[in-house]
């Protein structure tokens, strides 16, 4: 697998290795080899490609895979860092919510889940100006911001 920007993703290895090299709790990214060394494999590129799929395919957000804008490479890498730290709670969440569980108890902790897992907000923040709402894509930039 390669990473080819404007097809499977925003930001380059490098980028992002860059945008997190200052980042506290970052050093999970960093131990990661560039390419994986068999498919499947955690690394780099992959967690990369994984990010853009999972912010590409979603419908929140409407962004061409051809996007240079900076806070679309920061927000593909803040889902990755997301998704590092995180990564099973979120498949196990998302399990739970297609398998219809709405709400759930163990012992004195319980927890509604909600109609879909969501994106952190540091991602959502950075995202903003390619929101969805109510099936049109809403750009507040230029004179319509202003």
């Amino acid at each position: 697998m390669s990473l080819v920007v404007g097809t499977n993703s925003w930001s380059t290895v490098a980028e992002a290795d860059t945008y997190l090299a200052n980042r506290p709790t970052a050093t999970d990214w960093f131990a990661l080899d560039t390419a994986p060394g068999n498919p499947g494999e955690a690394s780099k590129e992959s967690y990369l490609d994984y990010a853009f799929y999972l912010i590409l395919g979603s419908d929140e957000f409407s962004i061409s895979k051809d996007s240079t804008d900076d806070n679309v490479k920061e927000a593909q890498i803040e889902e990755v860092l997301f998704l590092l730290r995180n990564q099973l709670e979120f498949e196990n969440r998302d399990a739970m919510i297609a398998s219809g569980i709405e709400d759930f108890k163990v012992s004195k902790w319980s927890e509604s889940l909600g109609d879909a897992v969501g994106f952190p907000s540091v991602v959502n923040g950075k995202l903003g100006n390619y929101s969805i709402v109510g099936g049109a894509v809403v750009l507040l930039e230029g004179e319509d911001y202003e």
